[in-house]
Parts: C-alpha cells; structure tokens; sequence
C-alpha cells in the first residue's frame, strides 16, 4: 500500500472512531463536535504540526514490510 493510501485509511478510520464516539448524542450537537475536530486537526496539519498526529489520534502506524 502506498503512503497516500495508507494516509488515507488513516484519516477515514479516525473520522469513524469520531462519528463512534458521537453516537447517541444529539444529531446536530454529533455533528458539529465532529466537524471541530476535523477542522482542528487539519488546521494542525496546516501548521505543521502532524509529526504527533498519530500519537495524539491514538492512530497505531502499521510496521512495514521489509
């Protein structure tokens, strides 16, 4: 898998462990507490700031084939 792919799958799987989390909350309320917290971690990634984004999204790096 390519690192764009693997990107990829990264971010899609952190937004359903955000969408997991909203469950059972009000829809509208689920809705916003998730879209804050993709436009902070874009804004982060903007900055520069994603070396830690793995970490702080508890995103485990898959080990890579030798």
């Amino acid at each position: 898998m390519n690192e764009y792919c693997r990107g990829a799958l990264e971010a899609l799987g952190w937004v359903l462990e955000l969408l997991d989390a909203a469950e059972g909350k009000e829809s509208g309320q689920a809705i916003e507490e998730v879209r804050q917290q993709v436009k902070a971690m874009i804004e982060e990634l903007v900055r520069g700031s994603g070396s830690s984004l793995p970490t702080r999204l508890g995103v485990i790096p898959h080990a890579r084939r030798r």
